[in-house]
């Protein structure tokens, strides 16, 4: 089976390209190496990789894409830059996502989006379901369900099958840099002997996913066909406060700095819990890899 994955020199994306690889799908990679993994090559050595901006011509991917799945993992991803280039989020979230359905939704087998729990906002309930409301706090959430949008549009316009996962904070061996999430921050910092830095008071929650139960998430959408339900969560279903994170990051790499507090970031949801109990019914989807054991694989491997 032919997979095409957008994105896919990212941290998401080059992960989910290798797992499938080793599963004996026929993959090909599409990036515009904006802002991929900075061992992306190596990463994605013995993949077919074509460099591409889904902002401009897609002529290089619609050859690709006739009876093909589509993994859509392109995106910008930080929801404090979203706040100050709210522009750019549209252009490159919203008006890329429009331009490859524009070009490929007529002969693609399957479209699979990488939505984001971020299009759910401040929760009203825990843990939150599918069904829950949808209240986006910043520009990054209101891009990632505008997308959401298009994508049903062109399902119910061309007929074309679809499924959106929404993830939850996915974390995993090679996430670093600028836009990292905060479990590769505590690590990065706590390597150095320096103190992890929390925003608020650090009973915030989130539910941390590892990359390698994700990525079996996918394979599972990948091999589904005509799924009644189209939209489906991605997390461990477990909240975790971001004091306990940064105890168990610190307990991994035998770190003692008591970590510094600072004024909590705006555009921050308070917490987050997803109920998984749709995807484990409708896709067999199944977590593996608890908070304490992923740390370890990604402090031991690094």
């Amino acid at each position: 089976m032919k997979v095409l994955i957008t994105g896919g020199a990212g941290f998401i994306g080059s992960h989910l390209a290798k797992y499938l690889k080793r599963e004996g799908y026929n993959v090909t990679v599409f990036d515009s190496f904006e802002r991929s993994m900075e061992d992306a090559n190596s990463l994605l050595e013995g993949i077919a990789v074509e460099k591409l901006d889904l902002r401009k011509n897609l002529r290089n991917l619609v050859k690709h894409a006739r009876e093909s799945v589509i993994v859509h993992a392109a995106a910008y991803t930080s929801a404090e830059e979203s706040i100050g280039r709210p522009l750019e989020y549209l252009e490159n979230n919203v008006a890329s996502t429009v331009n490859l359905l524009k070009a490929t939704s007529k002969i693609a087998e399957k479209i699979i989006y990488l939505s984001s729990a971020a299009v759910y906002g401040n929760p009203k309930r825990l843990p939150i379901d599918e069904a829950h409301e949808l209240n986006p706090i910043n520009p990054y959430g209101a891009s990632k369900l505008s997308a959401e949008y298009w994508i049903k549009a062109y399902g119910n316009l061309h007929g074309i099958d679809y499924t959106i996962l929404r993830l939850f904070n996915v974390y995993g061996k090679g996430q670093r840099g600028e836009y990292a999430g905060v479990i590769s921050k505590f690590i990065e910092r706590a390597r150095r002997r320096e103190p992890l830095i929390i925003y608020g008071d650090g009973f915030q929650t989130r539910d941390f996913i590892y990359i390698e139960d994700v990525v079996k998430a996918v394979k599972l959408a990948v091999e589904a066909r005509n799924l009644e339900e189209k939209i489906y969560n991605i997390g461990s279903g477990k909240p975790t406060t971001i004091n306990q994170l940064a105890e168990i990051v610190m307990e991994a790499l035998d770190a003692h700095e008591k970590p510094i507090h600072m004024p909590e970031r705006s555009g921050d949801i308070r917490h987050s819990q997803a109920d998984i109990s749709k995807a484990m019914k409708h896709l067999g989807y199944k977590p593996e890899i608890d908070l304490t054991e992923g740390i370890k694989r990604i402090t031991i491997s690094n």
